[in-house]
């Protein structure tokens, strides 16, 4: 290849990395809202109002797949800058689902990578665990009670995936140990 040639495929990386670089600040963008959406969401479900909370979550959902879309050429892209907002996505979507019908959706049905998807299915434990304590605070016992086997049974099934390194798990073992921690205080309310 001569210098002319070399120029020409120089300048062929620099259209598709301004591309690339156009791409990840609608991803920055689109990620932050999901994060912020979903996080008014929690608080929502924690205030008892989870017809907003629904509304906030969908229109999160919507969010993420229109990162997706825009992310289909580059999915390097679409995990490392939306990887937190996919994990408080379904951090979000988890709690409602307890706490309504207790049907988590699958990784597959959130559109979501697999180490969002177990890191917050790990956190929503920490949500879970507020849940218990206003339970308990109002007096209701046996909802608390049910909520936090629940908790355990989550944990244990989390548990399952502590075998694989961090540069798979991306952190999942931190997310099993805070999690395990909350479950140990939260037992001595009973």
């Amino acid at each position: 290849m001569n210098l002319k040639q070399l120029k020409k495929e120089i300048s062929k990386i620099k259209i598709r990395w301004e591309d690339k670089d156009r791409v990840r600040e609608k991803l920055l963008v689109l990620g932050r809202k999901v994060i912020r959406l979903s996080g008014k969401a929690i608080k929502f479900i924690h205030n008892g109002n989870l017809t907003k909370a629904g509304e906030l979550i969908e229109e999160a959902k919507s969010l993420n797949l229109a990162a997706r879309k825009l992310s289909r050429e580059y999915s390097d892209l679409y995990y490392n800058y939306t990887k937190n907002a996919q994990k408080e996505l379904v951090e979000a979507v988890a709690l409602i689902s307890i706490l309504t019908d207790r049907n988590i959706p699958t990784r597959d049905e959130l559109k979501v990578e697999c180490t969002a998807y177990a890191n917050g299915l790990g956190e929503v434990i920490g949500e879970l665990r507020r849940y218990v304590l206003n339970c308990l605070n109002e007096g209701q016992s046996e909802k608390a009670q049910q909520i936090f086997d629940l908790m355990q049974e989550i944990f244990n099934i989390l548990t399952t995936l502590n075998v694989f390194p961090s540069k798979i798990n991306g952190g999942f073992r931190r997310t099993i140990d805070v999690a395990r921690n909350l479950i140990v205080k939260t037992k001595e309310y009973f």
